[in-house]
C-alpha cells in the first residue's frame, strides 16, 4: 500500500498495536511517501490519499471526516512580527511554504464557500515535509499551514497557536482507494476497518 507520511502519522500510527494483536498473522508492506503514484502501474493494491484526488476510476472508501486546515505561528513569532487580522496581511509574514509531488507550492486555501481565498504568501523556506515546516514554526522561522490534527500536541503545549481561526478551512478526508477491477486484499479490508473504528466512522 502507498501512503503519505501525514497520513501514516494521523491514521497508521496510533492503530498499530490493536491492529496486530487482533491480526496477527496478517503482513502489511507500506510505502510512506509523498509522491502522487499510480498505484496500478506501479503494484500497489492500495493507496490513502485525500477523498478529491483519487483517480474518478478507483473505489474510495473515507477514513476520517472531511479534515481542518490552519494557519499557526510560535508565541515568539506573533511576538516579534504582529499577528495578521486579515488574510491580506499574511503578504507582510514570513510563511513557510510546502513544495508538492510536482515541485509546485502548494496555495494556502482559507475559508470557505464563496468565501474561499488562495493565498501565496512570501518566505524564507519551502520543505516537502509537514513534520519539518511545524518545526521550523515552532522554532520562531514563520507561519505554518497545515492539518490541525498534525498540530495537536503543539497546539496543547502552547508551543503553536492559530491565527486567523475564522480563516481555517475543511478539506476532503483522507480515504483508501484501489482499482474497481480488483478486490481489496483481506488484510487491508480489516486495516481499513480498524482505522475506521479508530476514527470513530
Amino acid at each position: 500500500m502507498n501512503v503519505p507520511r501525514d497520513a501514516a502519522r494521523l491514521l497508521l500510527a496510533p492503530i498499530w498495536e490493536d491492529f496486530f494483536a487482533r491480526f496477527p498473522l496478517i503482513h502489511l508492506d507500506i510505502a510512506v511517501e509523498d509522491r502522487l503514484v499510480d498505484i496500478v502501474e506501479e503494484g500497489f493494491d492500495a493507496g490513502i490519499r485525500f477523498m478529491e484526488r483519487v483517480p474518478k476510476d478507483m473505489i474510495a472508501v473515507p477514513l476520517t471526516e472531511p479534515l481542518r486546515w490552519v494557519i499557526a505561528a510560535s508565541p515568539g513569532y506573533l511576538e516579534r512580527h504582529g499577528r495578521p487580522v486579515k488574510p491580506q496581511d499574511l503578504h507582510d509574514h514570513r510563511c513557510i511554504q510546502m513544495r508538492i509531488s510536482d515541485h509546485s507550492t502548494y496555495p494556502w486555501e482559507l475559508g470557505n464557500g464563496n468565501s474561499m481565498l488562495r493565498i501565496e504568501g512570501p518566505g524564507p523556506l519551502r520543505v516537502n515535509d509537514t513534520d519539518t515546516a511545524v518545526d521550523a514554526a515552532k522554532r520562531g522561522i514563520g507561519l505554518v499551514y497545515c492539518l490541525e490534527r498534525c498540530i495537536e500536541t503543539e497546539l496543547g503545549a502552547g508551543a503553536l497557536e492559530i491565527v486567523l481561526p475564522e480563516w481555517t478551512s475543511m478539506g476532503a478526508p483522507y480515504a483508501i482507494y484501489y482499482s474497481s477491477r480488483r478486490h481489496l486484499p483481506p488484510g487491508l479490508r480489516e486495516l481499513t476497518r480498524v482505522i475506521r473504528e479508530t476514527q470513530k466512522l
